[in-house]
């Protein structure tokens, strides 16, 4: 099966951004690339909380688009993943069709997450630090995306990473944006990642003992897609898959 043709293929190669977290000793020092640490939004966005229990939601993840990359997006555009860690289940929604199409604003119907891609030059505001996470910087390694064909379907590397295609456990789910356009793949979290909390953190129901660590979606595979034209900031979609 041949593989997607992107617009962010490099000399005939895909490519992708390995993720690499790197803790931080100084916690006053405001990184744009993080786990943990301090949630960067738009002036006129809240930080998000869980529609379920009422609590402030985590933010798990954050990153700026690099600059000089053929990535489907803008360059410097701002992406958050913010999810409560005490409700570990994926989002659902009704799919139908080989192109999945989310319903119109799906993203109001998230319970207990919430992404957000802002674009560069949104006037910015700095929230307080997460207080559940261990706080950590990421660095970005460049890496030639390595595509496998397995029962009809192509597969990215497994890895923590922004852009590439997705290490499908099951079905692909190509989503396609309220707008028309295609979404493409933005971030993805591996099977089984795990992600370190602070001793004072309340345990993942179920899952966890305080003060040890958290993990997205029972631990499954998360695949994070965005609208490439970048419609609106909360114009994203999430889909997690195990063995």
């Amino acid at each position: 099966m041949l593989f997607e043709i992107l617009k962010y293929f490099t000399g005939g190669k895909m490519k992708y951004f390995k993720i690499n977290p790197v803790k931080i000793e100084d916690k006053s020092n405001v990184l744009r690339n993080s786990i943990g640490g301090y949630p960067i939004l738009a002036e006129d966005q809240e930080l998000p909380f869980c529609k379920l229990c009422g609590e402030n939601l985590s933010l798990f993840l954050q990153f700026d688009i690099p600059e000089n990359t053929d990535l489907p997006f803008k360059a410097g555009s701002h992406f958050c993943f913010f999810s409560c860690p005490f409700d570990a289940d994926p989002p659902q929604y009704d799919l139908e069709g080989e192109s999945a199409e989310p319903p119109p604003n799906f993203w109001e119907s998230y319970t207990h997450t919430c992404l957000i891609f802002n674009p560069p030059g949104t006037k910015e505001k700095v929230l307080e630090i997460e207080p559940r996470l261990v706080y950590c910087g990421l660095n970005f390694d460049e890496k030639e995306e390595k595509i496998q064909s397995y029962e009809d379907k192509d597969m990215g590397v497994a890895d923590l990473k922004i852009g590439g295609i997705a290490s499908w456990l099951k079905d692909p789910m190509p989503y396609e944006c309220t707008c028309g356009s295609d979404m493409k793949l933005i971030c993805q979290v591996p099977l089984g990642f795990q992600f370190q909390t602070n001793e004072e953190a309340e345990p993942q129901n179920n899952w966890t003992e305080s003060g040890s660590l958290y993990y997205l979606m029972n631990g499954n595979e998360v695949y994070m897609f965005a609208c490439p034209a970048q419609c609106t900031p909360l114009a994203l979609a999430i889909e997690s898959q195990a063995d």
